[in-house]
């Protein structure tokens, strides 16, 4: 153990570390605990859990309610601008942006949100998940390997045009990779996993493959995430993994916990030579409008 920090909201505390070793179960313990509040909050004279560490790209759960390290692209014009927001330990997109036409089912230009860390850029063999909801029938989905405006590849669903698509742009141009007939469950928190490897890339939604299998296509091998809707007024993601290859994301989706540490404090690990290198976390059990 190197040392220990508190984040500036004082509800975190971050345990700097030298390594640790993927599928070990470790246990962390907290003791002699003094809450230095003007009114105190209960505090276990003992707290320990275990945990098993696992290698991380990313871990967003938005529950600190901001958007550090994201950067929002509206492409559309029709309805703009788009309204993303952290709110309930979830993000919001309460925006009905969209473009060029509401017939459009393909060159859609809607809005992202773009995870903007400069070493993002260079992932390239990795599994992202997170869960999408809308009440919305419009479009809804995620992008990956994504380089800049021109250069991504990105999962559209649709529910009242019928159609799960996967596109490829490149250097501006887009074209159509995969696509069949199939919308989504509305109001309904939807599991979507990505997995690219190599030129290899498979798409799973609620537990059932996308497109009958993998995709291969060489175009582009690296880059970071987005979420994007287009026309979906009232969309919302949540608990966004980003692994690298050979790892397996831990979230589950029906209460979005790996592991409680009993309050306070909210626990995690980082080690410095990984990028969100993390082994755990507390977060709120909240039911599905967003209520604690």
């Amino acid at each position: 153990m190197l040392g220990a920090s508190l984040s500036g909201d004082l509800t975190r505390v971050t345990l700097d570390c030298t390594s640790l070793y993927t599928g070990i179960t470790y246990r962390l313990g907290v003791s002699n605990l003094l809450d230095k509040a003007r009114f105190p909050n209960p505090v276990a004279p003992d707290t320990a859990t275990n945990f098993q560490y696992l290698r991380v790209f990313l871990v967003e759960d938005f529950a600190g309610e901001t958007l550090r390290n994201w950067t929002v692209v509206d492409e559309g014009t029709r309805d703009a601008p788009s309204h993303w927001r952290a709110r309930f330990g979830r993000l919001e997109q309460n925006g009905n942006i969209f473009g060029p036409t509401v017939l459009t089912v393909d060159h859609r230009q809607g809005t992202f949100l773009v995870y903007n860390k400069a070493s993002a850029l260079n992932w390239s063999n990795y599994i992202m998940q997170t869960s999408v909801l809308t009440p919305d029938d419009d479009g809804i989905g995620v992008l990956f390997r994504y380089q800049n405006t021109s250069n991504y590849y990105k999962l559209d669903l649709d529910r009242q045009k019928d159609f799960h698509k996967l596109f490829k742009v490149v250097d501006g141009v887009e074209t159509v990779l995969r696509q069949d007939t199939g919308g989504y469950a509305q109001n309904v928190a939807i599991p979507v996993r990505v997995e690219v490897t190599n030129t290899q890339i498979n798409i799973v939604i609620d537990g059932t493959n996308l497109f009958g299998g993998p995709i291969f296509d060489n175009s582009l091998r690296r880059g970071t995430v987005a979420l994007y809707t287009w026309g979906s007024e009232g969309a919302i993601f949540d608990d966004v993994v980003v692994v690298p290859e050979g790892e397996v994301p831990e979230f589950d989706h029906s209460s979005s916990e790996t592991f409680v540490v009993p309050p306070p404090p909210a626990l995690t690990t980082r080690c410095p030579w990984m990028d969100g290198g993390w082994c755990g976390r507390r977060k709120r059990n909240r039911t599905p409008d967003g209520k604690n």
